[in-house]
């Protein structure tokens, strides 16, 4: 907005004006112009902040809003976990005691507090966060990031399944290691199979028939992000399914990990002990920009003129039933797998922009001269260069961030 300059007896006097933070003040011809501006570092979208509650005694997570398709996901909570998190105004100089603590500011305790409740991310609820043990006293491949910090692999097992004993000794100095994924999870259609056999000749072909059917959507299914201490994506079609064993049903979601937080414990931590607020927060993010989501279009395949076709039915449902005639068992198996490969509805997430380009560059390779005398200052130089190596060493890349990639089957006709 731009304030006019005061003038006085035609001599022009300029105001004494005084801008406060965040904001910034320009004088132009016209008066003078003040601009506000956020401050701070520029976060990306889906950026996750760790916090610690005192009075809760436990970690939460805010997301910086993200978007799929334009539109917010929820985190889904009770409204007492909602209004769990309250703001700290600090204690009153005049009291002693905390702002806002007196009877007068109280509010009755409402009988709904264990009501299920969607809060949209744009209003930054608190997401619990619950973890699992990395390293020493858990399981799982830790980070070369937290082993250059002092985080031990986690103890080796014998033939027999019994801890290695030379190794269940921490060394001093250990760190532990807590880890938490937050996930996004988008709703959709899932793909059904079901499998029938018939006896066939004896000549060992058999009569395979796969009905394939859609399964709407849950209705209290929606676009949300959720905290799990093991995020498991879902497995392949293909993967570990007998597709004649009977019935399959493909997940009705699609789930995509946002960021994993990490906790660092100080030094020398009792092994299995609970992060508290001495933890020092990382995150590693997998999401940087807002997303597009789609789902393939449910097609029959001409994989064979005599299939019947059953147009969609009520709530979006439709179904294909597809016979194999004296088929052996082999090629019935290997083609029921395809169809309901083809036909699969998991969607894809990825970013419209593109995201920018890598940010990861090629290893320096060093042209150091391991030949000469000076041995000591060479090993000099190594030291150095892998210190400065740990001390530049990040969970996340460097601008410009990766951004989830196009499916480029979505361009098949």
């Amino acid at each position: 907005m731009i304030f006019p300059s005061e003038t006085t007896g035609g001599n022009k006097r300029r105001a004494i004006r005084r801008v406060g933070k965040n904001a910034q003040l320009t004088q132009t011809p016209f008066g003078d112009c003040i601009s506000m501006n956020p401050g701070g570092r520029w976060r990306h979208p889906w950026w996750v902040t760790p916090r610690w509650l005192p009075a809760q005694q436990r970690w939460v997570a805010f997301i910086k809003p993200g978007f799929v398709n334009g539109n917010a996901p929820v985190y889904r909570t009770t409204i007492k976990g909602a209004k769990s998190v309250e703001q700290d105004f600090g204690i009153n100089p005049l009291t002693g005691r905390p702002f806002f603590s007196d009877d007068v500011f109280s509010k009755p305790k409402s009988q709904t507090y264990d009501v299920t409740i969607d809060v949209p991310i744009t209003a930054a609820p608190a997401i619990a966060l619950g973890f699992r043990s990395i390293g020493f006293d858990g399981d799982g491949d830790v980070p070369q990031f937290f082993l250059d910090r002092g985080v031990q692999p986690p103890v080796p097992l014998n033939k027999d399944g019994s801890q290695n004993v030379t190794d269940t000794a921490p060394k001093p100095g250990m760190r532990l290691l807590r880890a938490c994924d937050l996930v996004l999870h988008q709703p959709r259609l899932a793909l059904s199979s079901s499998i029938t056999l018939a006896p066939g000749p004896a000549t060992g072909i058999s009569n395979v028939t796969q009905t394939l059917t859609l399964r709407s959507v849950d209705p209290a299914d929606r676009l949300k992000v959720f905290a799990t201490s093991k995020f498991s994506p879902l497995a392949e079609i293909a993967e570990g399914f007998d597709p004649l064993a009977g019935d399959y049903e493909e997940p009705t979601w699609d789930e995509v990990l946002i960021a994993t937080v990490f906790l660092l414990s100080p030094p020398n931590a009792t092994p299995g002990s609970d992060p508290d607020g001495t933890w020092t927060p990382y995150v590693r993010h997998n999401l940087f920009w807002n997303l597009h989501y789609g789902t393939p279009e449910f097609r029959v395949l001409d994989t064979d003129p005599g299939i019947p076709f059953i147009p969609p039915l009520a709530g979006g449902a439709a179904q294909i039933i597809i016979n194999f005639l004296t088929a052996s068992l082999n090629d019935a198996t290997q083609q029921a797998l395809n169809i309901l490969t083809a036909h699969s509805m998991s969607g894809t997430f990825w970013t419209p922009t593109g995201a920018g380009t890598s940010a990861v560059f090629p290893v320096d390779e060093s042209s150091e001269d391991t030949t000469g005398l000076e041995k000591s200052r060479r090993l000099q130089r190594r030291r150095i260069a892998a210190a400065d190596a740990m001390k530049t060493s990040k969970l996340d890349p460097s601008y410009p961030f990766r951004g989830q990639p196009f499916p480029v089957s979505f361009l098949i006709p």
